[in-house]
């Protein structure tokens, strides 16, 4: 996520415990609804100026009310790279977490960017505007990486978890826009990342078997 203006994923015998399980993975239909909703919202929000002002968070209007923000702003981008980055990634986890049956609840995920935006709201009082998905993009990263961590492929969790840290790590020390355009300054918010790692936890409740 970016920050504008500081004020600063044979037959046999199974449980019953398995097959509650099995029934509670997303349907392709809520995962490919909900991703259409999130890529249609964002393109819509990113690229009207006045629904970007209308949903993106705001701490001002926040504090003032508008408490729609905390979940919409994480919809908003500052500029085309920004959207198609952020998009790329989350369509992705998306997609790859869903393969491994992994469930990532829609309504877990509204609330984790509701908490993440909070964390900012309560943490980060010097950033006023912000939004991007990447918090998200951060948290589903980190389930994905949970996932792989349960399997016999632990080296690679451990990898691809220095990996982020490193990354997260970097956007502290060097908070300068990466791979990204903007029309306007902005700045990285590494805690957003920190943020949505945390939220992870609240993404996820286990593993589903194959």
């Amino acid at each position: 996520m970016r920050v504008a203006g500081y004020s600063g994923c044979g037959t046999a015998a199974v449980s019953n415990q398995e097959v509650i399980d099995r029934r509670e993975v997303p349907h392709d239909a809520t995962y490919l609804f909900f991703i259409a909703v999130a890529i249609c919202s964002s393109i819509l929000l990113t690229g009207s100026a006045t629904l970007s002002r209308m949903f993106v968070y705001d701490r001002s209007q926040i504090l003032a009310g508008q408490f729609w923000r905390l979940v919409t702003g994480h919809l908003v981008h500052f500029s085309t790279s920004h959207l198609l980055l952020n998009l790329g990634g989350f369509v992705s986890l998306l997609s790859v977490l869903y393969r491994f049956k992994m469930r990532v609840s829609m309504l877990r995920l509204v609330l984790a960017s509701g908490l993440m935006s909070l964390g900012l709201l309560v943490f980060a009082p010097n950033i006023s505007t912000y939004g991007g998905l990447s918090a998200l993009v951060t948290g589903l990263a980190v389930v994905f990486i949970m996932q792989i961590a349960q399997t016999k492929h632990r080296a690679v969790a451990l990898f691809l978890l220095l990996l982020l840290t490193g990354k997260v790590l970097r956007d502290f020390l060097y908070p300068g826009a990466q791979f990204i355009q903007y029309s306007t300054a902005t700045h990285t918010a590494p805690l957003a990342h920190v943020l949505g790692a945390v939220g992870a936890m609240a993404m996820v409740s286990r593993a589903f078997p194959n």
